[in-house]
């Protein structure tokens, strides 16, 4: 197996310390950055996130504190909108949308998500949300959706803790 080969599938394997290793040891080797990028660490995190989206993966700490404060984990609806834009910050941008679940939060039951992903607003509704389709695609090939493009600066009601049972390192 090739060292790029090698860098993807420490990735898959969520293997941290091998990742960084093989990483630095590529660019003391010469491989471009560029490289690195589009023929390993990309073609990892795609087949993380699409594990991930599958409830195949999910990082064992993330998991552990969502239990121990008593939530219902629910995969997400995959992605449906293509984003067809040739102006995009990153190449990731052409295809299905890997940013469908980047959504507003406006108060506990009503969400904004990306109108052209219907999969995910049927799922929303049926799960009992009042969900505000919103047309954003040509903002998201700028690096962002919703959650990312916005800045509460103020909101009404109390502060609230969603995870008051913490585990360790978080």
């Amino acid at each position: 197996m090739d060292l790029l080969e090698s860098i993807k599938q420490s990735i898959i394997g969520m293997d941290r310390e091998k990742v960084v290793e093989l990483t630095r040891k590529a660019l003391d080797e010469g491989i471009k950055p560029e490289r690195l990028l589009d023929e390993a660490l990309t073609p990892g995190m795609d087949v993380v996130g699409q594990e991930y989206e599958k409830g195949i993966k999910f990082i064992p700490e993330t998991l552990e504190l969502f239990k121990k404060n008593d939530w219902e984990l629910i995969p997400a609806a995959s992605p449906v909108f293509e984003h067809k834009d040739k102006l995009s910050l990153t190449t990731l941008m052409q295809g299905p949308s890997w940013m469908s679940m980047n959504t507003l939060s406006i108060d506990p039951k009503t969400v904004c998500v990306q109108a052209g992903e219907t999969a995910y607003c049927e799922q929303l509704d049926k799960l009992g949300f009042e969900v505000v389709p919103i047309p954003y695609e040509k903002v998201s090939p700028l690096g962002g959706s919703f959650h990312c493009t916005t800045l509460d600066i103020y909101r009404e009601g109390k502060l609230e803790d969603y995870f008051p049972k913490q585990i360790d390192g978080y």
